[in-house]
């Protein structure tokens, strides 16, 4: 019972955004609440695992900025953000994309490009990245690209999969139900790069069904 009060209390409200920003969660932050060894490690693997639950729901949500700049102005703007926070150059070039997906096809072009960045951010030691979005015929395009370390594709296919992210790997599945596809390319010592395509023709009449 102590165990799961402690849960509840850290995964609600000030405790959520600690546990979701700082790592709370940790079993040395357990511990340091005074909890017996077994009850500590308890807890650690409750909340993390309620955690990887929480985030992936959140994933699936749809982002504010969708709503309140547009797609286009919403991929610019996660873009600078992440450029901001690894400290990064960044070239981004966005064509006018709004009303070209559907809602569902708009959340997940939105977060590969953000698990990508926050891939870059967390993993590449990068100094500089790309990112393009644009259409052409019926598909929607959308690169990024660093020129980080990069990683062995071979033993990694995924990518690393960052610390309250779903990991582009576990976003495929997603993008194959929306008749997408992701491709990512990497080697040691030459960054990565990954590409997203969505074709826009499917999405919108998929988007037309759904109303």
């Amino acid at each position: 019972e102590q165990v799961e009060a402690l849960v509840s209390e850290l995964l609600v409200g000030n405790g959520f955004y600690e546990v979701i920003t700082d790592g709370f969660y940790g079993r040395a932050a357990f511990e340091k609440l005074g909890l017996p060894d077994g009850n500590a490690l308890q807890a650690h693997v409750e909340t993390t695992n309620a955690l990887d639950e929480v985030r992936s729901i959140t994933h699936a949500l749809r982002p504010p900025e969708l709503d309140r700049l547009g797609l286009t102005k919403a991929l610019e703007y996660v873009v600078q953000l992440a450029a901001d926070a690894g400290g990064l150059k960044c070239s981004v070039r966005v064509e006018p994309l709004d009303g070209s997906l559907s809602p569902p096809a708009e959340i997940q072009l939105y977060r590969v490009v953000q698990e990508s960045l926050n891939n870059i951010v967390k993993h590449a030691r990068a100094s500089y990245v790309e990112v393009r979005v644009w259409r052409a015929g019926r598909n929607l395009y959308a690169r990024v690209e660093d020129n980080g370390e990069g990683f062995d594709h071979a033993r990694k296919p995924g990518g690393p999969k960052t610390n309250g992210g779903l990991g582009l790997a576990g976003m495929r599945e997603r993008m194959r139900l929306l008749g997408g596809e992701i491709l990512i390319r990497s080697q040691p010592g030459s960054g990565t790069v990954v590409e997203a395509t969505l074709p826009v023709a499917t999405n919108s009449a998929a988007n037309a069904k759904a109303t």
